[in-house]
């Protein structure tokens, strides 16, 4: 598909709504989006998504934009890919970001609507006192009611928004919160288990586990924004793990805070244990941590692999980005990984077990990269300043997940279903008011009607 330059009138027509006076209808059905998408469609999509060549197995050139609630799991899909600015491809012409904002809220707005399932609680569908405490010690604590809570049940406390939100904010704040870092935060973080790895010892293992729980446990129980587990300045460490990643003036075996004199670490990405489950036990991997951040932080999966890719060449002694290349010389491949790998590339100064590193094979890393929008980057810092543009994207995937998490899912998916969506969207617009603290999210999950209502046994299998 061309390159095109997008109308004034398009952008226009699409931030008012689609319309003008001389075509706005009398009424206009909440599940129509007609007049936000259907040019948004003609102008950026329906070249590649249409009935002959169906690019991902989706044609939007079908799809009825005059009843959103047709299709829902393929809105809802097209939301998470929009937020996350997935869409269109590399290369391609990309809306304006104010195009992108209306389109988004416009098709929110009418999912919200779309649905036909009662969305509200009342006194036939909600449990009861005692079981909405069950639920939320086992959500918070991956334990029992203690009997504060319990007595804040039988009193009739968590009832009322103020009671429900004072038990909430006490149990974050309490040890046995440690129950939703082991849990939720550190198997969902962290796509392979630290014990399993290969490429580290135990003791290495041991401390990179360490470090992470109790930057979890600090996030959670200082009620840091969400986001701040891409961009804290902050980790845990003692001696043995600073000499590990060359740190000076740490002694002992206790570990403790460390703030970071310089943005070269940061986060979950900058840690150890994410590096080290996400590489290879003889080498780092572009390819596993580019797609673990699009996984795992935006709920976004790339296509599946190819039949009869043959796996990467063992090592010649050159530097893994040359390997690389090679290895995804084929356009077929190429073209899926750009989507990725780049993400992969800015974390390569870190080796295989997280240690910072200025050249491979004897070369200087090139650790540069652009997402999908053109935008570029070089290196950790630059990644995480960059990912912050699309925050949107992975708020509401982490607060699906928690959901899924709370509602006993299966482990690893969390599933949320699409008629819970707006559950999850009124979540997130109350949490926006509470900077997407941790303690917003959960409450806001804690307060919804998936969560407080009878169906939630039945709909987690």
């Amino acid at each position: 598909m061309m390159q095109r330059t997008v109308p004034a009138l398009f952008i226009i027509t699409v931030l008012a709504g689609g319309v003008n006076a001389q075509t706005r209808p009398s009424q206009t059905s909440a599940a129509d989006v007609s007049q936000a998408f259907k040019p948004l469609f003609e102008m950026y999509c329906t070249t590649c998504h249409n009935q002959t060549r169906k690019s991902g197995g989706l044609a939007l050139d079908s799809l009825n934009t005059g009843n959103i609630g047709e299709n829902t799991a393929v809105w809802e899909k097209m939301l998470q890919r929009l937020r996350a600015r997935r869409d269109p491809p590399i290369g391609m012409a990309h809306p304006d970001e104010a195009v992108y904002e209306t389109a988004i809220s416009t098709a929110e707005r009418a999912l919200d609507h779309a649905y036909p399932t009662d969305r509200t609680l009342n006194s036939s569908n909600r449990v009861s006192d005692a079981e909405l405490a069950m639920r939320m010690s086992k959500f918070i604590w991956n334990g029992v009611p203690d009997s504060i809570l319990q007595d804040a049940a039988k009193k009739g406390l968590l009832e009322k928004p103020a009671g429900l939100k004072q038990q909430v904010r006490r149990m974050l704040k309490d040890p046995k919160a440690v129950g939703i870092v082991a849990g939720f935060l550190e198997p969902w973080a962290l796509p392979n288990s630290l014990d399993k790895a290969q490429n580290a010892d135990e003791d290495l293992r041991k401390a990179l586990g360490t470090e992470t729980r109790l930057f979890f446990e600090s996030q959670i129980h200082d009620d840091h924004n969400a986001l701040d587990l891409w961009t804290a300045n902050y980790t845990f460490i003692n001696a043995g793990l600073a000499r590990h990643y060359t740190i000076n003036g740490i002694s002992g075996d206790e570990f403790r805070k460390f703030t970071f004199t310089d943005n070269t670490r940061g986060g979950i990405l900058g840690q150890g244990s994410f590096l080290t489950v996400t590489s290879f036990k003889d080498r780092t991997s572009p390819v596993v941590r580019g797609k673990t951040i699009l996984t795992t932080f935006f709920g976004i999966a790339p296509p599946p692999l190819l039949p009869n890719v043959p796996p990467l060449k063992p090592n010649d002694n050159r530097p893994m980005r040359a390997r690389m290349q090679e290895h995804a010389s084929n356009p077929v491949c190429s073209s899926c990984h750009l989507t990725f790998e780049p993400m992969g590339w800015a974390l390569e100064n870190f080796n295989l077990v997280g240690q910072w590193r200025k050249t491979d094979a004897g070369e200087t890393i090139d650790a540069s990269g652009s997402f999908i929008d053109g935008s570029k980057f070089n290196g950790p810092a630059e990644l995480r300043a960059g990912l912050v543009k699309y925050k949107a994207a992975y708020y509401s995937n982490v607060t699906q997940k928690l959901l899924g998490y709370a509602l006993d899912r299966p482990a690893k998916s969390w599933t949320v279903h699409d008629d819970e969506m707006p559950a999850v969207r009124e979540i997130l617009r109350e949490a926006a008011a509470h900077d997407y603290r941790w303690s917003s999210i959960v409450l806001g999950i804690v307060k919804s009607v998936p969560f407080q209502t009878n169906a939630v046994a039945s709909s987690s299998n």
